[in-house]
């Protein structure tokens, strides 16, 4: 499991999240993004990616604005279901 968090840049992940994932063999494991923005959610951020790397397992994601421990803790708790 890997946790892959970004800020969203022009309604998206910036691009280097996508060396990243170039750069790192993560072909087994169950990628979970995570955000923060100013405006846009996370979903087109992952959309984007699942349609660049649809080999790799991008599982879905949350915008953390504000966020407490507390809802972190519990959506990393669910992310393991």
């Amino acid at each position: 499991t890997v946790y892959l968090g970004h800020p969203i840049w022009w309604g998206t992940n910036p691009r280097i999240i996508q060396t990243f994932l170039d750069t790192y063999n993560l072909a087994d494991a169950a990628i979970y993004t995570f955000c923060t923005s100013g405006g846009s959610g996370i979903e087109k951020s992952i959309t984007d990616l699942q349609t660049l790397y649809p080999d790799l397992q991008i599982v879905t994601g949350k915008r953390l604005n504000g966020a407490s421990e507390e809802d972190v803790t519990e959506w990393i708790s669910r992310s393991w279901i």
